[in-house]
């Protein structure tokens, strides 16, 4: 890849996809900047910056997708890295989601970005060059009432592992972003789906969920402008990701494990052997995993600002380190 990339980008009025936008055009990047018909009127500032505009919803069907990719790569000739951003989160119990409901979460988290892979890899598979990414979330690794739908939906789209095994042998990569908890707008009024209470017995909960995310929208730890910078280290292979093997799921932010002010590298081969190899990036404190919850983790200390320290499969007590199926865990404040 030439250092300058060509960034095509779903979902740019608003949140990673704008601060992504503007991250990249700042670093010498070109970016064609996408959203819906309805919101395109929010991009004129990311136009003024130097983004390409097009209208793109990815819920359109596969062909007229194909028509939007052909006249996008007519702009630079080329496109090295998609970014399925677009998404919202749908609010309801999963008993009262309706099936029109449930079919529209999944469409626009999943089977939209599905289709924009469809529309860009042939263009990707005959330069042997490029990078899809998929944004997915915290929300995958665990459940959650009223956004059940959302979370489904975020599970799912770490199948971005499978496409990079398919991919990967033309010289492609696909990397699945998964942000912790970050200050954007996701969880604003208007925003988020609209809260769906049509039986009685929910209605409590779904106030309660409903106040929770009021209460915290604005105080969430993670700064997105910083989570972007770190999105493109690594598809840029720069900064921190300089001369690190390529990864296929990133972990950003606070809320996956029991870690302090670190960044680090989890070798998945390790797992066939006898120990978890973590390599210690870069930190300030020490690298600790401890106890939580009453649980039994194996203690265990990193006391370098670069090294590597290892821990016995056979400790692994707590289902929780299961998160060490990561490539990396990067904490963003």
């Amino acid at each position: 890849m030439s250092n300058q990339l060509v960034w095509l980008i779903t979902g740019t009025s608003s949140g990673f996809g704008r601060d992504l936008t503007l991250a990249a055009l700042r670093r010498g990047d070109k970016v064609i900047a996408t959203g819906r018909a309805k919101s395109i009127n929010r991009l004129a500032d990311l136009k003024a910056a130097g983004a390409d505009v097009l209208e793109l919803d990815v819920t359109a069907p596969l062909e007229d997708l194909r028509q939007i990719a052909k006249q996008a790569i007519s702009l630079h000739g080329r496109i090295d890295v998609v970014v399925n951003n677009a998404g919202y989160m749908e609010v309801a119990m999963l008993e009262e989601a309706t099936p029109e409901e449930t079919y529209a979460q999944f469409n626009t988290n999943v089977f939209g970005p599905l289709n924009i892979n469809r529309a860009f890899l042939p263009y990707m598979r005959q330069r042997k060059s490029g990078t899809i990414v998929w944004l997915g979330s915290i929300g995958g690794w665990r459940g959650g009432s009223n956004i059940g739908l959302y979370i489904g939906t975020k599970h799912a789209v770490r199948l971005s592992e499978s496409l990079h095994q398919e991919i990967s042998p033309l010289g492609l990569r696909s990397i699945c972003f998964e942000p912790g908890f970050f200050r954007t707008e996701f969880l604003a009024d208007g925003n988020r789906g609209d809260i769906k209470s049509r039986i009685p017995d929910y209605q409590q909960l779904a106030d309660s969920t409903v106040a929770t995310y009021r209460a915290y929208n604005g105080k969430q730890p993670g700064d997105p402008k910083k989570a972007v910078e770190v999105i493109i280290d690594v598809v840029k292979g720069e900064g921190f990701a300089k001369d690190k093997k390529s990864p296929t799921v990133v972990a950003l932010g606070r809320g996956f494990i029991c870690v302090e002010h670190c960044i680090f590298i989890v070798d998945k081969n390790a797992l066939r052997g006898l120990t978890i190899s973590i390599t210690v990036v870069s930190t300030n404190h020490i690298f600790r995993c401890v106890e939580k919850k009453g649980l039994d983790f194996m203690k265990f200390n990193a006391f370098h600002n670069q090294g590597t320290c290892s821990l016995p499969v056979s400790s692994l007590l707590c289902p929780s380190l299961v998160n060490f199926l990561i490539d990396y865990h990067i904490l963003v404040d």
